[in-house]
């Protein structure tokens, strides 16, 4: 039994000596076949952990590559990575071959590759062949690349499955038969494998089929994405906003600074919430009033004085449909100001007795967003004095781990 030394080094697990592999063992099981090049066993043993790559270009995924290599290579005799590649453009110029578009995204995740492996996929995902020298790695255009199949991989949610036009479930070698219903071809060279585990679909297709394969299994598919509801209410002392506001990033920063720039203005930002496609999520800022329900104030009902917010978002697309309502649980005789500055800790104003001392303004909305847009909602002007309550309401699309997809 061979033994495996290792050292952590920022997290990535270096495996020195040499894995379980028919090529690091060529030499011993098949004695008469040619050695592997020195480089390919250094290579095909050398273990990159957590290696993700996201949205990037082939050249930014090299990159990560040679930049995850150098963490694990830290101190070791070969601390760079002997990578040389082709000028594709030039090459394509020169013979006439096909190029995957510039605005393709390479995109895969594995708890551990070899290094050799790693540049080998990523080289296929941007249209390259490897070719290992006896000091180098060589990536290099492939001829008619248009025809080529290469792999690609897709995230997709951990109950993904595929079903055939009678609707049984296909899985293993025949995955591929699960996207005849979607009019995409796997002839021979071509593949789909579904990994658990990863909850990752590795497809070996054409260009032309990858898009197709991408729509199929909707690349980030909807049950995975969530929604970040943010809001603000900005009290100020005149009227401001005639009527609701789809606001754009900058827009909506511009309008904030202004806002607090004017005199008398107030801002509060009310807490954020995380919710998913169809799930309706409710912030409450509030603080309980009992009152007496009768004359004999033998019975009695609460009112929740502040603010409650309902939305319910609606994926359509890459857009967010946001459905819901604002209610600020006000009293009569409590000015704008009264409500804003008392937030979060609402008072009670003096000589409120009841129910008819109640106020609460609500105001409905149906909008749709892209992600990171506003809407300003301005119905909140009814005040004597022609102050405005606006509330800002922001919606935002995210993964599972939190970060923002653009």
């Amino acid at each position: 039994m061979k033994h495996t030394s290792k050292r952590r080094i920022s997290g990535v697990l270096l495996v020195s000596l040499c894995l379980s592999s028919p090529l690091a063992h060529a030499n011993e099981e098949q004695p008469d076949q040619k050695k592997p090049p020195k480089l390919q066993r250094e290579l095909t043993t050398f273990w990159l952990r957590d290696l993700e790559i996201e949205d990037a270009t082939f050249e930014t995924a090299i990159e990560q590559i040679r930049k995850k290599y150098r963490q694990c290579a830290h101190g070791a005799k070969r601390e760079e990575l002997p990578l040389r590649i082709t000028k594709a453009e030039t090459q394509a110029e020169e013979r006439g071959l096909a190029m995957v578009p510039k605005d393709f995204r390479i995109e895969f995740a594995e708890n551990g590759i070899s290094a050799l492996a790693a540049v080998r996929k990523v080289g296929a995902m941007g249209g390259y062949r490897l070719k290992v020298g006896e000091s180098e790695l060589i990536l290099r255009p492939v001829p008619d690349l248009a025809d080529a199949p290469y792999v690609k991989s897709y995230a997709v949610p951990p109950d993904f499955r595929l079903t055939d036009a009678d609707g049984n479930r296909v899985k293993g070698p025949n995955l591929g038969k699960g996207f005849a219903r979607f009019g995409i071809p796997f002839p021979e060279g071509t593949t789909a494998l579904y990994n658990p585990r990863t909850s990752h679909l590795v497809v070996r297709q054409t260009h032309r089929n990858h898009e197709l394969v991408r729509q199929a299994v909707g690349h980030r598919d909807q049950r995975q994405l969530q929604v970040l509801l943010t809001s603000k209410l900005v009290h100020i002392p005149r009227a401001w906003l005639e009527k609701d506001r789809v606001m754009s990033e900058r827009q909506f920063e511009t309008s904030i600074r202004d806002l607090t720039r004017t005199k008398g203005s107030t801002l509060v930002t009310a807490p954020s919430v995380v919710t998913r496609n169809g799930q309706k999520a409710t912030v409450e800022v509030i603080r309980e009033f009992i009152y007496p329900a009768n004359k004999d104030r033998t019975k009695f009902g609460s009112y929740d004085s502040g603010l409650a917010l309902t939305m319910d978002p609606a994926l359509e697309g890459t857009k967010i449909r946001l459905a819901g309502e604002v209610a600020l649980n006000m009293f009569k005789n409590q000015t704008a100001v009264e409500f804003v500055t008392g937030f979060p800790n609402f008072k009670t104003p003096p000589g409120v007795k009841g129910v008819d001392d109640l106020d609460p303004r609500i105001t409905e909305f149906d909008v749709v967003l892209e992600s990171g847009q506003t809407v300003a909602l301005s119905s909140f002007k009814s005040e004597p004095k022609g102050d405005q309550i606006i509330a800002f309401i922001t919606a935002t699309l995210i993964d599972p781990a939190g970060r923002r997809i653009r």
